[in-house]
């Protein structure tokens, strides 16, 4: 249904619940098994004053909606993600980034990326201290402070989507259909992805030993994996 989220098991691909009740349009999600939680994002009913950012959390293993808030900002979210114990909840809104505290419901802090343009992506370091931003270039932003730790590039495109190394060292990330790696502590990127074809969405393996991405070509987009220095490129999907 149009309303509603679908949650697929993983091995039979057979809907175990939905998460239903969402405004029609763009709807954002993210995951946190740590927490238990899905956490969704779409825009507040109409008949309930100026259109805002409703963020609602569902239990993980039921589908069970446990609470719902307002976020800071119009209805243009695009991402949501939550850090890795859980803790924070990232939520972008056109050229701004807030950070939630999941159980108080509140925003933590707020980070201004661009005046004018959409936050395209976001990632917290391992810790959960940090938040790396996606947008003309990968950002790390400090938490606690609500400063920025590191500028990394410049590269001439537009970083539109980035992810972070289970082991913490290193970042992933896409800049107009090529794939970087650079060490989070700074350093030279080095692209492990580049051709013809328009590779994106890059995320490490839980084990952090591979990537997987989306790769357009040929008129249909295909998941894809590679090892973690760029060899050995495998096709998993196919899609016409």
């Amino acid at each position: 249904p149009g309303d509603s989220v679908e949650a697929l098991d993983a091995e039979t691909l057979a809907v175990r619940y939905r998460l239903r009740g969402h405004e029609p349009g763009f709807v954002s999600i993210a995951t946190s098994e740590a927490a238990g939680l899905i956490a969704t994002a779409d825009a507040s009913p109409a008949a309930s004053g100026p259109r805002t950012i409703r963020v609602r959390l569902w239990a993980l293993d039921t589908g069970e909606v446990i609470d719902e808030f307002i976020a800071d900002g119009r209805i243009t979210t695009s991402v949501l993600a939550f850090s890795r114990d859980g803790m924070w909840l990232a939520i972008t809104n056109e050229g701004s980034v807030s950070v939630y505290s999941v159980a108080e419901r509140r925003p933590e802090q707020t980070f201004l990326v661009h005046p004018f343009f959409a936050v395209f992506d976001v990632a917290f370091t391992a810790d959960g201290s940090g938040l790396i931003t996606c947008q003309s270039h990968p950002m790390l932003w400090d938490i606690a402070t609500g400063e920025k730790r590191r500028h990394f590039g410049p590269f001439d495109d537009i970083c539109q989507s980035v992810d972070v190394s289970p082991d913490g060292r290193e970042i992933v990330f896409d800049l107009l259909g090529d794939i970087y790696v650079m060490p989070i502590a700074g350093g030279e990127a080095r692209v492990i992805a580049r051709g013809v074809a328009w590779d994106m969405q890059p995320k490490y393996s839980p084990d952090g030993r591979q990537i997987a991405f989306a790769r357009a070509r040929g008129g249909g987009d295909n998941t894809w994996v590679m090892n973690r220095d760029g060899s050995n490129p495998t096709q998993v999907s196919d899609e016409d």
